[in-house]
This record gives structure tokens, sequence and C-alpha cells, in this order.
């Protein structure tokens, strides 16, 4: 009986394995039937060649199909499947130093889609793990890549500090190996980071040098990426007019590598400084614009930044209850991807102030100056929002252990714009403080500040905010 048991065990052991065999054989009978099939056009089938070259035991095989399908994933922004596929073809590579090199662009491509997709700290692991496989393969161009990466998560996490570090990074890895497309996004990442923490000028400077950089290459990407940079820092300095001109260049040769996540950046871009320059409703029409497109392709940064950025100019517009409901928006996306966002809160407050809602304004721009630290623009735009607090509460502001009354909140603001050469900012507060004085306080005063904000506004061409004054 025992033999008899053990007999009936092998012969279904046999018929599993045989079974097994010939399922494998016609998984690969398949994949090879589509390849035949599709010669001319395999992109729309890379994805089922991956997995009957899988379930056929062709680990090689499903590896090179996935990270192709992943790169068709990214490439027309189906951005989960794309993360999909990368770590599906990193979990079927072996470990050991011989399969660095395959692992380098999947890592690069898996941190791309996380990062759209606001998911951070697994963005900065994979460019991490992106960085092992670079040193580990000796390839430095990939090392100053990974380097880039980061710093692009940290600078959209508004860590700059931590950004401008990473870019140097990068910068000096792609000196040292001639690298010239990895030392153009090491130039403008760097760049980045010098706007944000303040030194505009900085800025410029590494932006025309990456300009020149990819101008010389013909890598017209590249060129978009560092032009966005230079149009960013005119909005700063308050030469709008070129920071449009700059920016619908941009904007045109994303359009024609039909880039569409970009095509968004650079469509909130130009919002912002049409919305700057004065042209409220044109802006508006731009953030929606752009809006679309981030939802479209599931960019999350991008849509929690065009729904702040409309809420700012619905605040310019005094349509103060859509703005909250635009800037709320914007600030669940960012706590959903864990990130402060200080410049929403100080929107929220002054959307909060045209609804006579004091105290839900007063704790906004508290929220949005404790979290601006990293971001010269973030404060000084907290404390223009808090001088506006203190003016509708008619007393003092109290911020941890000290106490300002709205001259103070002003001049904050103030000498932060002026130190930045943020003309426009600076002009802004100066009338904002204008009506505060010409209102409650000295009409002298008052009166000097608004000529000296009207005279800004001329000088920068402003004309639609010259006429409002």
């Amino acid at each position: 009986m025992r033999y008899l048991f053990k007999h009936i065990l092998m012969q279904e052991v046999v018929y599993d394995m045989q079974l097994r065999r010939r399922l494998r054989d016609l998984h690969r009978q398949a994949a090879e039937a589509i390849e035949s099939l599709h010669t001319s056009e395999l992109t729309p089938h890379y994805a089922d060649l991956a997995y009957h070259y899988e379930q056929a035991g062709m680990e090689e095989e499903a590896i090179t199909y996935l990270h192709k399908a992943g790169d068709h994933a990214s490439e027309t922004y189906d951005v989960q499947r794309a993360v999909d596929y990368y770590q599906k073809a990193l979990a079927l590579l072996p470990e050991g130093v011989a399969s660095a090199p395959r692992r380098l662009p999947l890592y690069e491509g898996l941190g791309k889609m996380l990062r759209i997709q606001g998911r951070y700290p697994e963005a900065i692991a994979a460019s991490q793990d992106m960085l092992t496989a670079a040193q580990t393969s000796g390839d430095q161009a990939a090392q100053a890549r990974a380097w880039s990466e980061l710093s692009w998560t940290q600078n959209t996490q508004g860590d700059n500090h931590a950004a401008l570090e990473s870019a140097g990074r990068a910068e000096a890895i792609a000196r040292e190996a001639g690298a010239q497309i990895e030392l153009t996004n090491a130039l403008v990442l760097k760049g980045w980071a010098f706007c944000r923490l303040g030194d505009p000028e900085a800025a410029l400077s590494l932006g025309e040098q990456a300009l020149d950089i990819s101008t010389t290459l013909h890598e017209e990407r590249k060129k978009a990426s560092a032009l966005n940079l230079l149009s960013t820092v005119y909005d700063a300095l308050g030469q709008y007019k070129q920071a449009i001109r700059l920016t619908r260049q941009a904007l045109g040769i994303y359009r024609a590598l039909g880039r569409r996540l970009e095509e968004g950046v650079m469509l909130n871009n130009l919002g912002t400084t049409v919305g700057a320059f004065g042209d409220y409703g044109m802006a508006v029409s731009i953030f929606q614009e752009a809006l679309v497109i981030a939802r479209e392709i599931g960019d999350h940064s991008g849509e929690m930044l065009c729904l702040s950025n409309l809420g700012g100019m619905q605040i310019s517009l005094g349509d103060y209850q859509a703005a909250e409901t635009s800037i709320q928006q914007a600030i669940h996306i960012a706590e959903a991807i864990g990130i402060k966002f200080p410049e929403a809160y100080s929107f929220l407050a002054e959307a909060y102030l045209g609804q006579e809602k004091i105290e839900e304004a007063l704790t906004a721009a508290r929220r949005a100056l404790a979290m601006a630290q990293a971001s010269q623009e973030d404060i000084g735009g907290a404390w223009r929002a808090l001088a506006l607090v203190a003016a509708a509460l008619r007393e003092p502001v109290t911020i941890g252990e000290a106490t300002y009354d709205v001259a103070d909140c002003f001049a904050e603001s103030l000498h932060v714009f002026s130190e930045m050469s943020a003309a426009g900012e600076r002009a802004r507060t100066m009338r904002a403080w204008a009506s505060y004085e010409l209102t409650h306080g000295e009409r002298g005063k008052g009166l000097a500040l608004w000529q000296e904000a009207r005279e800004i506004f001329e000088r920068l061409g402003m004309a639609l905010e010259v006429e409002r004054m």
C-alpha cells in the first residue's frame, strides 16, 4: 500500500513538472509569435511580452521588455504602470556587481515617476540606489545624474540647502568626467536652490552657463530647462516682460517635443509671472489650463502648485471663497505627499481676511512663517500676511515670545524682499503698507510709501498695477 501511495505521488510530481514545462513552452511560443507578428511596432506589446517571457522562465528577456514597458509608460505619463514595470524589472535582476549597469536606468526612471506621484522618500531611496549602482559601475556621468535626481526631489520638498549640496556634488563629478549634459542639469538645479534661498544673482549666472552649454550641444530639453530657471530668476527680480518672453520660449520647446509634464510646469510658471505682472484674469485662465495637464498625467506636486497659485489670483480678483477652496485643496495634497507649503498658508490667510475670518487668518499666517524658514520669498510673503492680519485685528501679533505690530511686520517683509532684489514683491508690500497707513496710521508716511510703490511699478513696466493705483 505504501509503495502504491509513493508511486501515485511520483506520478503527480512528474505530471506537474510536465505541465509546468508545457506551460512555459506555450508562453515562450506566445512571446515569439507576438514578436513575429508585430515586428514593425512592438511598443504596444512590451508588457505582454514581458509577462509571457517571465512565465516562460526567460528572465533576461522579461527584464528587457519590462524596462521598455516602463520607459514607454513614463513617456506617455502612465505613471503608476511605469512604477510597477520598473520595480518588477529590478526585482527580477540578480544582486551583484554584474547587474549594476542594468539597474542604473531602472532606478533613474523609477525615481522620476515616484517624484511625480509625490512619493518623495521612495524617490530619494531610488536615487540613492542609483548612486550606489553608479559607484559600483564606475560610471561618473550616472553618479552626477543620481546626485541631480536627489537635488530635484529635495528641491521639490523645499529642502533647499540639501538640494544645493546635492547639485554641487553633481556639478563637481560632471566637470571631472567632462559630462556636459549632466553638468547642465547640475547647474540648473544649483540655480533653483540659490533662487529659493534668496540669491537670484547667483542663480542668474548659473542659468546663463547652462543655457550656453545646452545651446552649443543643441540639446533642446536642456535648453528649455535653463530658460525655465532664467525666467523664474527674472520674475523674482521683477523683470516680468523678460520672464514672460523666456517662459514662452521654453513652453514652445516642450510643446514641440510633446513633453506634457514640462508643458504643465511652464504654464504654471507663465501664470505666476503674468499674475505678478498684474493680469490676474489671464493668469487664472493659464493656471486652469496647467491644472488640467497636471491632473491628466497624475502630477500631484504640479496640481498642488496650480491650485495654490490659482487661489492667489482669485484673492487678487476679490473672489475669496473660491480662493479658500482652491488653497485648501492644495494644502490637502501637500499634506498627503508630506511636504511643507508655506506660500499656500500665506494665501489662505489672505483668503480668510477677505471673508473676515480673522482668527483663522492669524493661525494660517503664523503657520506660513513657521514653515517658511528655507525660502526667503516665502518668509517675505508670510510677514506680509501677518501684517495684514495685525491690521485687521488692530493690535500686535505674537510670534514665539516676541510681539510685532503692523509696521514691524511690514518692515520685516520689506527687508526680505529688498535683500532678494525682488522689486515687484517689494512694491506690493509697500502698497499694502501704504493702504494701512492712509486708513489707520500716518497719512504722510502712507503717501510716501504709495508713491514709491507706484514708481517701482512704473519702472518695471507694470501698467495694470499702475492703473490700479
